[in-house]
């Protein structure tokens, strides 16, 4: 969770705030011995191959859905506290496992967000909205050059 922390330094910063740790929104892998980014995953085509499978077979499908159920809980646990707006800084299966149970996907991965890409729901009562999944128009690297006609 050291990376989330970073991000969230400078908000937290400039709203004079403390970020809370919220153990339950840890990535999926939390607990594994060694933490390899996706980037380096992708770089060895054997490595990233037996990690989707891993992750995407059958037999996994029970941690899929509890690991989804968790993450749904905690970030519920948020939105009905008194709080207005909540910024939480996670990684990608956090963000897969709540935006696919916000858009009623049975799968609980179907994207690859960008890092610090920005993802915003409303949240009222019992009712989620998918305001925004995936903005990133404030990460240079994923700039696309103009096109002049």
């Amino acid at each position: 969770m050291a990376r989330a922390r970073e991000t969230a330094e400078p908000l937290a910063k400039a709203l004079g705030l403390e970020p809370v740790v919220v153990d339950d929104l840890r990535e999926f892998d939390a607990n594994e011995p060694t933490y390899i980014p996706v980037e380096e995953l992708r770089a060895d085509p054997a490595l990233w191959q037996a990690a989707v499978d891993a992750w995407l077979s059958p037999e996994a499908e029970a941690s899929r859905q509890e690991f989804r159920n968790v993450v749904v809980q905690a970030v519920t646990g948020i939105t009905e506290t008194d709080v207005g707006r909540a910024a939480i800084v996670c990684h990608g299966g956090v963000i897969n496992a709540y935006m696919s149970r916000v858009l009623g996907l049975a799968g609980s991965v179907f994207f690859e967000p960008a890092y610090t890409s920005v993802s915003r729901v409303i949240a009222t009562g019992e009712h989620r909205q998918m305001v925004s999944i995936n903005e990133a128009p404030h990460l240079e690297y994923l700039a696309q050059p103009a096109i002049s006609l």
